[in-house]
């Protein structure tokens, strides 16, 4: 026994490592499944309802960049060690974002149908608001993916709270000024925050039951 505890010995410091390293990774297989699944379905679903594009060629590549700004920075968010090794359950992982993916998609699809019948928008300002929606929505299901607990457990990182809020903030300006898409009201940007930040909250307590079902029940 001695002798096996000295060959151990080494990697006993990658063992005490791999209980961070769950959180990060996690986070950002969960965000990446629930972003993509709720991204394609509602632009596909939308082009079926509608008979058009719900957004351009051009915004769909500033969401890209402005999506992927805030998911890269999830490498630098705050951690908190893990009570023992974690194991990765694909099959859990796909279960639980699918459940979070089609919540998401259906505030995302109810909010869509509420602006274009009560809002009064133009077909261009609806495209804006359907990148603007989209842009807060993959920040509200970071902040909430990011640990098992309530998403308020404990501050995110430095790095990525910038990133955040940089994000929000040009995204919101470009909306605004009509920089690169069709300019939409100031009153708007804020409700449309506000709304997500609500649903975040919603979210946030769906995520305790659907994580408790797929990722810690059916262990």
């Amino acid at each position: 026994m001695p002798a096996l505890s000295l060959a151990l010995a080494p990697a006993a410091p990658l063992i005490w490592l791999s209980k961070f390293s769950r959180p990060p990774l996690t986070t950002y297989i969960l965000d990446k499944i629930v972003k993509t699944l709720e991204i394609v379905v509602f632009l596909t679903l939308g082009l079926w309802l509608t008979k058009g594009f719900v957004i351009s060629p051009r915004l769909i590549v500033l969401l890209l960049f402005a999506n992927d700004f805030v998911t890269m920075s999830i490498a630098t968010d705050r951690v908190l060690p893990a009570s023992q090794p974690q194991r990765w359950r694909v099959g859990q992982l796909v279960g639980a974002a699918g459940v979070l993916a089609a919540v998401s998609l259906a505030f995302t699809l109810s909010l869509y149908g509420a602006a274009r019948t009560e809002f009064g928008l133009n077909a261009g300002q609806m495209q804006t608001m359907v990148f603007l929606l989209l842009v807060f929505t993959t920040q509200a299901n970071i902040y909430v993916l990011r640990n098992d607990g309530p998403m308020w457990a404990f501050a995110p990182g430095t790095l990525m709270a910038w990133a955040s809020a940089i994000d929000v903030v040009l995204v919101s300006v470009l909306a605004v000024t009509g920089t690169l898409m069709t300019a939409v009201p100031l009153e708007l940007v804020g409700a449309l925050i506000c709304a997500v930040a609500v649903f975040a909250l919603l979210l946030d307590r769906i995520k305790s039951v659907v994580f408790w079902r797929f990722m810690f029940g059916g262990a």
